[in-house]
């Protein structure tokens, strides 16, 4: 997600601010200058009062200012990267390296997608060290562009589609749920239990013939509905990102299909 929002003329290099209000004017003008929204003022405002709350730290110098209201008219992400550090109240250090700078309109859901898939960038250490690298803001698209998701989606909103993932190979619970965050599958919900084919090979049928005792093995099942035909895709690859390649056998099996009448799936706000 952050790959389609991003490019060039929305990545501030090196901006020499003296604090972070300056470089809050300097991100919220050039949203006003490009119609994203309709008031500096009104978005840093809402900016202000969301770090009084707590700043948004992903990890050290990594921070997430952001704000959602009606005078946000579309989606859209800046991002300020400073190898020095940007003075910042709040970051550890009262230092920022990387700021995404995130102004998000009412109603959307998208940006649960952006989230995730911004927190799955920067756990990667390989994404950290080549943006340390960078020279100009090229290398940054770039980067971000190497690490990101490659999979052409062309969304039909006027469709919702069933995922299903059932996985017998144990995986953190944080890491499947920004997967499901960045395909756009909203109310994941997770069953476990067992998968009876298990890995006993013959013994499972001669059990099944009364012949001894199979015990199946330990599975989790996910599922839950997305607006994007190609979320499978975009899960199996992440999945084979983190390790997991269910083309294997035993690994487990992603499927998605067409769904009908389908009320709610609709995720809370936590922005």
């Amino acid at each position: 997600m952050l790959q389609r929002l991003l490019d060039v003329s929305k990545v501030f290099f090196g901006p020499k601010t003296e604090n972070k209000e300056a470089l809050f004017k300097l991100m919220a003008r050039k949203a006003l200058d490009e119609g994203w929204i309709t008031s500096v003022e009104e978005m840093n405002d809402s900016v202000r009062s969301k770090e009084a709350e707590g700043v948004v730290e992903l990890k050290p110098h990594i921070v997430l200012p952001h704000a959602r209201g009606p005078f946000v008219k579309s989606l859209f992400v800046l991002v300020a990267y400073d190898t020095d550090g940007i003075p910042y109240d709040g970051a550890k250090g009262k230092m920022a390296q990387i700021v995404f700078y995130i102004g998000v309109p009412e109603g959307d859901q998208n940006y649960l997608k952006l989230l995730a898939s911004i927190s799955r960038l920067v756990s990667n250490t390989a994404f950290l060290d080549e943006i340390k690298r960078s020279e100009i803001k090229e290398d940054i698209i770039h980067a971000v562009k190497k690490y990101s998701l490659h999979i052409n989606v062309e969304n039909n909103k006027d469709k919702k589609f069933f995922v299903l993932l059932s996985l017998n190979e144990d995986i953190e619970e944080a890491k499947i749920s920004s997967f499901f965050a960045e395909i756009g599958v909203g109310l994941v919900t997770e069953l476990q239990g067992r998968n009876l084919s298990g890995s006993l090979g013959l013994i499972s049928y001669f059990t099944a013939m009364g012949f001894g005792k199979s015990r199946g093995r330990y599975n989790k099942v996910y599922f839950g509905i997305t607006d994007d035909d190609k979320a499978a895709a975009q899960l199996y690859q992440l999945l084979k990102q983190a390790g997991i390649d269910l083309k294997e056998n035993g690994k487990g099996t992603l499927l998605q299909i067409p769904a009908d009448d389908v009320y709610g799936g609709i995720p809370e706000d936590i922005f």
